[in-house]
């Protein structure tokens, strides 16, 4: 009986610690990177978001800019059509690009 609740205490902090990396959390809050200018990623740049978008499943995503938020960590802006806008968060070290949330994409404004 001990250990079914034991089990049952675990499962449930698992749950809890899960429930606070909710998307809502992961918000980029260096308001730098709110007013800082886009621009044209170099062809290094471009050589590894663009891996990295097409490892993870990324399309459409023909023309974008970036913001660097770090080394090699990278706000993006990706574009098929030239005026609707996606954003990504782009981490180059661990080849993953998580979708921006609401929260991140009210606070930044598109390239152009």
């Amino acid at each position: 009986m001990k250990k079914l609740l034991l089990v049952i205490l675990i499962i449930v902090g698992g749950l809890y610690f899960l429930g606070s990396l909710s998307e809502g959390e992961n918000v980029i809050n260096d308001e730098d990177t709110y007013n800082s200018s886009w621009y044209e990623p170099s062809l290094s740049e471009t050589g590894k978001i663009g891996m990295i978008l097409a490892a993870n499943g990324i399309r459409n995503c023909g023309e974008f800019q970036i913001k660097e938020t770090h080394p090699d960590e990278y706000v993006l802006a990706c574009t098929a059509d030239g005026s609707n806008w996606t954003y990504y968060v782009v981490y180059i070290g661990n080849e993953k690009v998580y979708r921006a949330n609401e929260k991140m994409e009210k606070k930044l404004t598109p390239p152009r």
